[in-house]
């Protein structure tokens, strides 16, 4: 997202390494980024996530399974339910607007890829680190925010594991293809997943 996100280098490092292995099989891989802002679709994200998370909370409450759970779904819906119709319209438009510059990009690309999440795995004790990339955060929604711009347009997408940090600690890749281009994705996947040997 054009330096929009804080991403920890070394997500970068081992993602650039999968890139490599698929520039290796003839793909050409540039870096580009569709001209639109992140705030915008963190905001439109905030309010529909919000909303899906008010109607399972009004469905499902009884079947979460533990209190940690309970409490970010009841968090959740509390601020869905507080929604009025102008957001949920603007949240819908700025969904749409994105739709529309990632279909510029898809009309010279096939594929767009972003890293599965911003940092690698961290203590399970923390609710989320204190900071990445020195930038600090303040929900651990910011370690992922990086998946709202594949979630948002609903086309086709596959996360795989690309490869380790230098504590043996997994990070993934988004790989995104146009709406209709399900097949084209998968195999997309097949080939990296065929060519890059994770050690």
């Amino acid at each position: 997202m054009d330096g929009q996100l804080a991403i920890d280098p070394s997500v970068t490092d081992v993602c650039n390494v999968a890139l490599c292995v698929l520039e290796s099989l003839g793909c050409r891989v540039e870096r580009v980024c569709p001209v639109y802002p992140f705030e915008c679709l963190w905001r439109a994200w905030g309010v529909l996530q919000g909303l899906q998370a008010w109607a399972v909370l009004k469905r499902d409450s009884a079947q979460l399974s533990d209190a940690q759970s309970r409490k970010l779904s009841r968090w959740n819906g509390e601020c869905g339910c507080r929604r009025c119709t102008d957001d949920i319209i603007d949240a819908i438009v700025a969904r749409r607007a994105w739709c529309n510059a990632l279909k510029k990009v898809f009309d010279s690309y096939k594929f767009v890829v972003l890293p599965a999440a911003q940092v690698f795995p961290f203590d399970a004790r923390l609710e989320w680190p204190p900071r990445i990339a020195g930038q600090a955060i303040e929900s651990s929604e910011h370690c992922w925010e990086v998946t709202i711009p594949v979630i948002m347009p609903g086309c086709p997408a596959i996360t795989m594991p690309v490869g380790f940090d230098g504590n043996g600690l997994p990070m993934g890749m988004q790989i995104m293809a146009s709406h209709g281009a399900d097949l084209a994705c998968f195999g997309a996947c097949q080939c990296l997943r065929s060519s890059h040997a994770l050690d």
